[in-house]
């Protein structure tokens, strides 16, 4: 599997935030970060551990499941960047204004 820009840069990132001498970011910043991390990590690694035969054939299922684990964490990925994106740029208008 090769490796996504947001697995690699996301961390450095945070770091940058966590080591930054010009107090720049908040260090509170790292928080809605680490669940951004998080949200994209479950995407790509949960349904291989809790459905590991899904996807390796073209069988259909028989009943559709209430809940699709594929879907929500895709939006939860969406809304965690989201989030992350609007707390950053809060705070540095908040920073400039």
């Amino acid at each position: 599997m090769c490796c996504s820009s947001a697995k690699v840069e996301r961390p450095f990132g945070y770091l940058i935030i966590i080591f930054d001498k010009q107090k720049k970011i908040s260090r509170w910043m790292v928080i809605p970060g680490i669940i951004t991390v998080l949200a994209f990590t479950s995407f790509l690694y949960l349904p291989k551990i809790l459905e590991p035969g899904v996807g390796v054939t073209l069988s259909i299922r028989a009943v559709r499941p209430a809940i699709w684990l594929n879907p929500s964490l895709e939006w939860l990925v969406f809304f965690t960047v989201l989030a992350w994106i609007l707390s950053i740029s809060t705070v540095l208008v908040k920073k400039t204004i």
